[in-house]
């Protein structure tokens, strides 16, 4: 099963990345969804939607958390039933904003 995220924002292109960020939350929270530009072709007119994200994975850079899918995952439109409202999604708790460091 995959999990449901709501897009929150308008893609963002740093010609200098090779990820394109972009928020994505749902009840939890929100966090930074970086994704390559040929996967945009799936979500890029979804802001507001629930998509589905499978097999994706938390990355840090920085010390902060991006969610990220790789060749092996995948992204699509959520299931009616999975659907997160946008009002539902916890908007004040930013996951990436939280600066994480590794102890030894």
């Amino acid at each position: 099963m995959g999990i449901p995220e709501v897009l929150i924002s308008e893609w963002q292109h740093f010609h200098w990345s090779t990820y394109l960020p972009n928020e994505a939350g749902d009840k939890s929270g929100t966090i930074i969804l970086a994704l390559k530009e040929a996967q945009l072709e799936n979500v890029k007119d979804k802001v507001g939607s629930t998509i589905e994200l499978r097999n994706a994975f938390v990355s840090m850079k920085g010390g902060y958390m991006r969610v990220k899918v790789d060749q092996w995952g995948k992204i699509a439109a959520a299931a009616e039933e999975d659907a997160v409202a946008e009002e539902d999604v916890k908007i004040d708790e930013k996951l990436s904003d939280e600066l994480y460091e590794l102890v030894a």
